[in-house]
């Protein structure tokens, strides 16, 4: 931000897991929160999300300006130290949902649903199967990395998404996926499971 001159950055996604008497509390990857200069803001499924036409970018959702005024500020409260997962915390007088967090990770071969917003395609669905245990896969996307391997698709901006089991409870955070070299052929995604995000909010100082 320059005086009058705003740039909004990429987008990721996000799962609420908890309310208060004033909060709303989500999680999200680290990465996606990693810039502490930006201001962060939220939008919901109740937010209206309005594209712009723009030439060039015809397979691209570009939000009107006009959208971010109606998203709410958000700030992050905690960045783990042993994944790629944060919390954040925003305002809202929507009631809105929570998910709950499954007691148990998924095991190879279980189905789950990704929602998130691959190139800005806003609450987007996949489905897969778990395709491995947990993995540590070091610093995947600049944080460290304990995940299991999926086939659900996702793209840029699905960081930080859900994956529900079958019971529709939070069975993993997704940090990021595979692609070919070349960018074009997808191969895999990858999620932190419950145990980890157990763990890392076990961290959590509230």
């Amino acid at each position: 931000m320059d005086g009058e001159n705003i740039t909004y950055g990429e987008f990721g996604s996000g799962v609420i897991f908890e309310k208060t008497d004033d909060a709303y509390y989500a999680l999200t990857a680290a990465h996606v929160v990693a810039n502490d200069k930006a201001q962060l803001l939220v939008f919901t499924v109740n937010t209206r999300m309005e594209n712009e036409d723009i030439p060039g970018l015809d397979n691209m959702n570009v939000l009107k300006p006009e959208v971010y005024d109606t998203m709410y500020k958000a700030e992050t409260v905690f960045v783990s130290d042993r994944d790629d997962l944060a919390v954040i915390r925003f305002a809202c007088d929507d009631d809105l949902p929570t998910v709950e967090i499954s007691e148990n990770d998924p095991a190879i071969d279980d189905r789950i649903m990704c929602i998130d917003n691959p190139q800005n395609d806003w609450f987007a669905v996949s489905y897969g199967k778990i395709t491995s245990g947990i993995e540590n896969f070091g610093e995947f996307t600049g944080y460290i990395s304990h995940a299991m391997k999926h086939s659900a698709y996702m793209h840029v901006g699905s960081s930080g998404g859900a994956a529900l089991n079958e019971e529709m409870k939070l069975a993993g955070i997704t940090p990021g996926g595979y692609f070919s070299a070349d960018g074009k052929d997808f191969k895999y995604g990858v999620m932190t499971p419950v145990s980890e995000i157990n763990a890392c909010l076990a961290e959590w100082n509230r």
